[in-house]
């Protein structure tokens, strides 16, 4: 029974040095875990932007401006202190005092009308239209006068003035005084093949309270009308 217990104690202190054997042995085995690198972002790189020089080779070219609309217009229909009005479209140009109001009908139609002369919901005011008209080529300014006065004739209406006279350098007609709803002088001249007709309302006749308005409308218009190249 000694040799019993004996031989237990033995083989409990063998079993225990060898599990001991066997976990250090494991221990052993087993490698440490290595440490994950650090994560390092990317590089980023932006590919440097040349700027293009001059227009690309769809690009259409930029117009130039006419060398009217450079120059602007021209002197001889410029004041010092008035507006000036310029038709591109049928190549002519004035100024004006400023203290008319200039509403264009169309670009080569323009309404000229200084303050009012009285109270009326439609007040007594100088005024001043502008009518241009293709004649045929070869027309002459007597022609193209006794076409306008033409439409008069059956009017029961004093005789109309007729004196020579002059406008943007070429000779001219004024008619006065021409019937209509104020009566008016309308100035006629013929150039490049158009009929230009300036129509200064009312008729100092009748109206001679506008007579200031009106003298200082045609003195400003006739004086500074030109041609356009």
């Amino acid at each position: 029974m000694l040799a019993l217990r004996a031989c237990l104690r033995r083989w409990s202190l063998t079993a225990i040095v060898l599990t001991t054997s066997l976990s250090f042995a494991a221990c052993a085995a087993t490698p440490a875990p290595t440490p994950a690198p650090p994560t390092v972002a990317a590089p980023t790189w932006t590919p440097a932007v040349t700027p293009l020089v001059g227009p690309s080779p769809t690009s259409a070219p930029s117009p130039q401006p006419s060398a009217t609309t450079r120059a602007g217009p021209p002197a001889s229909c410029q004041r010092a202190g008035q507006g000036v009005f310029v038709s591109q479209a049928e190549r002519y140009c004035f100024s004006y005092p400023l203290r008319f109001t200039l509403k264009p009908y169309a670009p080569a139609q323009p309404f000229l009308f200084g303050p009012a002369l009285d109270s009326n919901p439609d007040p007594l005011a100088a005024k001043l239209s502008v009518e241009v008209l293709q004649v045929p080529a070869g027309t002459t300014l007597a022609v193209a006068a006794d076409m306008i006065l033409s439409q008069y004739r059956n009017l029961p209406a004093p005789a109309i003035e007729r004196k020579p006279s002059e406008l943007g350098g070429v000779p001219a007609e004024l008619l006065e005084v021409v019937p209509g709803r104020e009566g008016s002088r309308d100035v006629l001249a013929v150039h490049a093949n158009k009929l230009y007709r300036l129509v200064f309302m009312p008729s100092l006749r009748d109206f001679p309270q506008a007579s200031a308005d009106v003298e200082e409308l045609f003195a400003a218009v006739t004086g500074s009308f030109a041609f356009l190249p």
